[in-house]
């Protein structure tokens, strides 16, 4: 005969990390947000500058894409550490 156990008690989740201080996380998101529409306004200001030079739409996508992705990544790199 086989013995009936008690379903195992699942192990405790790790205790949360401490969140960060008011006044820095409110820091963040400023920085964030003015950081996004700094990224937004680079990306603009190549797009016209592309344009102006009658550069094929595609060339100004790509590049302007290629700009803000690569800003935002950087963006968000420094802002989380």
């Amino acid at each position: 005969m086989t013995e009936i156990r008690p379903p195992a008690k699942p192990a405790e989740a790790p205790a949360a990390s401490p969140k960060a201080p008011t006044a820095q996380r409110t820091g963040f998101g400023f920085l964030g947000v003015f950081g996004w529409l700094g990224i937004f306004g680079i990306g603009a200001a190549v797009g016209a500058v592309l344009g102006a030079l009658d550069v094929a739409g595609w060339i100004t996508g790509l590049a302007v894409s290629a700009t803000t992705v690569a800003l935002g990544f950087f963006l968000r790199r420094s802002l989380s550490g």
